[in-house]
C-alpha cells in the first residue's frame, strides 16, 4: 500500500512539475492540439476528480486533428478552470457525476462543449458571470477572476465563449 501511494504521489508530482513548467516554456503562438490539451488536463485533474466520485469523459472523432494557432498552457488554463468550477457545480449537488468535453470540427471552426450535472446557474446572474471580481463562492473561496481571465484568453486566440444553463440540470461552456 505504501509503495503504490509513493507511486501516485510521484506521478501526481511529476504531473504537477510540468504543469507548472509549461507557462515558461513559451509565450509564442504554435499550432496546438485542442484533443491533446484536453488529454493533458484529464491526466492532471483526473485524480482529484476519482476522488471526487466525478469522472470527465472526453469525445472526439480521432480521424479529425483538432488544431488551432494559439498558446498551449493558456488554453490548458481556460479548459483546467471551467472543469474545476463544473466539478463545484457537481459538489453542490451531489457525490459525484459526470463531466463532458466534447469536440467537434467543422471547416472553418473548432467547438468545445464542457458540460456537467452540477447545481446550474441562475438566469438572474448567467450575465454577471464573466464579469471581474464576480463569484458565487464563499467568502475566500475564490475571486471571481477565472470566467474572466477564460473569456479574456478565448478571446484573444480569436474566440468566443457562450454558457447555457439550466438550475438544478447542469451548465455547458461552448
Amino acid at each position: 500500500l505504501i509503495e503504490e501511494a509513493t507511486k501516485r504521489c510521484r506521478t501526481i508530482v511529476q504531473k504537477l512539475m510540468a504543469y507548472a513548467r509549461r507557462p515558461l516554456e513559451s509565450t509564442e503562438v504554435t499550432r496546438v492540439d485542442l484533443l491533446e490539451v484536453a488529454r493533458s488536463v484529464e491526466s492532471f485533474l483526473k485524480y482529484q476528480l476519482e476522488q471526487e466520485s466525478i469522472k470527465l469523459v472526453i469525445a472526439a472523432d480521432e480521424d479529425k486533428d483538432y488544431f488551432v494557432l494559439g498558446m498551449h498552457n493558456e488554453l490548458e488554463q481556460v479548459l483546467t478552470n471551467i472543469i474545476l468550477n463544473a466539478r463545484d457545480a457537481i459538489r453542490k449537488t451531489k457525490k459525484g457525476g459526470n463531466i463532458h468535453i466534447s469536440l467537434v470540427k467543422s471547416q472553418d471552426w473548432i467547438k468545445i462543449n464542457i458540460r456537467d450535472e452540477g447545481i446550474g446557474i441562475p438566469k438572474e446572474i448567467i450575465t454577471k458571470i464573466f464579469d471581474p471580481f464576480f463569484t458565487t463562492k464563499e467568502v475566500g473561496a475564490g475571486l471571481g477572476l477565472g470566467l474572466s481571465i477564460c473569456q479574456e484568453i478565448i478571446e484573444k486566440h480569436n474566440g468566443l465563449i457562450t454558457v447555457q444553463s439550466e438550475v438544478n440540470k447542469g451548465t455547458v461552456f461552448s
